[in-house]
């Protein structure tokens, strides 16, 4: 924008132009600031709320709402096409408001990202609302919460090259006490399968977020394939049968799984429903595709906890494995990793588990390690393993669990291991050091998006700290003596990191990165062995105090 251009007739331009001074629009530290700035000449009036609107809008009260909305009528034509990102965070509306907001959002031709929080109470608010928002034909982003049947009615609605979804089907006492799916027929799911639901974006759609999605045991025969949708996350499913999105989604590459299968399955105990899920996934994948069988050919990595991964029974190559076998319900499914990665022989295998008296997870993973396949043994090349060691009945001595995984390792033909070791340390004695050490602070947030948006005046959050901290109270007086380390803490402490390294290194010629970290108990810092990168295959050691 040229400097000499004028503000009106007669007016002289300001000493700076006017990009400098809508870049201090861009900069300033509110929207309020920027707002008051905008007003002070025609041309920065006309042009400010391009750089406003190109921020995200967060919206959580109806008066917020009812600002935003009346600066954007203050250039009907123009402003709403700036807006990009909107994120609703609020639930019911007035019915007046909400038709006013049906009008303006049709408008928004620029729009590419909206959150809605409450989708179920605010598209109630009023019948236009749905109408209005599936006229919106620029998204490529959309996420909703607490989702249910006006979700539903927008998603066959909108037509839109949507690349992101993310759909949670919570609970937000859309009826007190039951989840969306709980609310309707079982035989009404069929039709709201992710892959029936979403048809209007499979050509454009590259990674899908389904929480709470709720899907039946009988086979959804997809209508139309989804082929740049590469990434799913999946979270808080039990069941999931892997068919359907395999037809669906031939190409899918990522897979991230965070259910509640951990906390709902028994110890030490194989669950019933669990077992016929893996069973029906792998029997369905072993069939040819003219049958609505098949795997994914284009995998590259899963992500999740191990007893999910053995759920999905996954008969593919999958380079790259990132496992969690932490929890104890782990235990019952840990025999079988050596079968699960003989199928899908990683090149990277990420693992992180613990021993205790309920689950030994790095005895399960040397088990693994020597049973599975030859294919897979020769395929691994990077092993990293995060291991938490708690004393147990099985697992006596840390120095004789890491002998037993080094012999596993041996085994294999990789070339780059990564270990951290951390000891248990038991809560009644991390609670001790917390109220000994720790101070203690009060923090006070003023709440509310609109604030900082569009109508108040309290724009900054206030951090207060209590008068004083427990340890300005107690100065002067003598500090409790930590308890001494527990056995498990004290095996950790002792461990010889440099001597295991040494004999890791001299055991299996393939390896060439190598990193051995203990985490000394207590935060007292960590010891860390390296193979030197000059070819020497000497092992440097280091001492660290944090």
């Amino acid at each position: 924008m040229d400097a000499t251009d004028t503000v009106s007739s007669g007016t002289p331009p300001p000493t700076l132009n006017y990009d400098v001074l809508l870049n201090v629009v861009a900069q300033s530290e509110s929207r309020r600031t920027g707002l008051t700035i905008m007003h002070t000449c025609r041309v920065l009036y006309h042009n400010g709320s391009r750089i406003l609107l190109r921020e995200p809008i967060h919206l959580s009260t109806e008066r917020g709402l009812l600002s935003f909305l009346y600066f954007l009528r203050g250039a009907p034509q123009s402003r709403p096409r700036h807006v990009r990102e909107l994120l609703l965070h609020m639930s019911e509306i007035q019915p007046r408001l909400a038709q006013l907001f049906g009008r303006v959002c049709t408008c928004m031709k620029g729009l590419e990202s909206l959150t809605m929080t409450s989708p179920e109470r605010f598209l109630g608010s009023d019948p236009g609302l749905v109408v209005g928002l599936a006229k919106l034909k620029s998204l490529t982003r959309l996420s909703l919460s607490y989702s249910g049947e006006q979700t539903c009615t927008l998603l066959r609605l909108l037509h839109a090259p949507l690349k992101t979804i993310s759909l949670h089907w919570g609970y937000e006492d859309y009826v007190v006490g039951k989840i969306f799916w709980e609310t309707i027929d079982e035989d009404d799911w069929p039709e709201r399968h992710p892959t029936i639901l979403l048809e209007n974006f499979a050509d454009t759609l590259e990674e899908l977020t389904c929480q709470w999605w709720y899907t039946c045991e009988d086979y959804i025969r997809p209508r139309k394939t989804f082929p740049r949708l590469q990434h799913l996350i999946i979270e808080e499913v039990g069941m999931f049968y892997v068919a359907p999105y395999v037809q669906a989604f031939p190409n899918l590459a990522h897979i991230s799984v965070h259910s509640c299968n951990d906390e709902n399955t028994f110890r030490d105990e194989v669950d019933e429903n669990v077992e016929d899920n893996h069973e029906l996934n792998v029997a369905r994948q072993l069939l040819p595709a003219s049958v609505h069988g098949g795997t994914w050919e284009h995998m590259q990595e899963f992500e999740g906890s191990f007893v999910d991964f053995y759920i999905f029974g996954l008969a593919c190559h999958i380079p790259r494995l990132i496992l969690n076998a932490s929890c104890s319900t782990a235990s019952g499914y840990l025999p079988f990793l050596g079968e699960t990665l003989s199928h899908t022989t990683p090149a990277y295998l990420n693992f992180t588990t613990r021993s205790d008296d309920e689950c030994d997870g790095l005895k399960w993973l040397s088990t693994a390690l020597r049973d599975m396949n030859i294919e897979a043994r020769s395929r691994l090349k990077t092993l990293a393993v995060g291991f938490t060691f708690e004393c147990s009945r099985d697992v006596p001595d840390l120095a004789a669990a890491m002998e037993d995984f080094a012999s596993a390792v041996e085994r294999t033909y990789v070339d780059g291991l990564q270990l951290r070791i951390v000891s248990y340390t038991p809560f009644h004695i991390t609670r001790d050091l917390d109220d000994s050490w720790t101070a203690a602070w009060n923090f006070s947030y003023d709440q509310g998006y609109d604030d900082a948006d569009w109508d108040s005046d309290e724009e900054s959050a206030r951090v207060v700290p209590m008068p004083s901290s427990r340890s300005e109270q107690d100065e002067g007086a003598p500090r409790k003596p930590p308890p001494p380390l527990t056995a498990e803490e004290q095996m950790v402490e002792d461990f010889d990191v440099a001597a295991y390294t040494k004999g890791l290194v001299e055991a299996l010629p393939s390896l060439r990165d190598v990193v051995v970290v203990v985490e000394r108990p207590r935060n007292r810092g960590r010891r860390v062995a390296i193979l030197a990168c000059d070819g020497s295959r000497m092992v440097e050691c280091f001492e660290y105090d944090k």
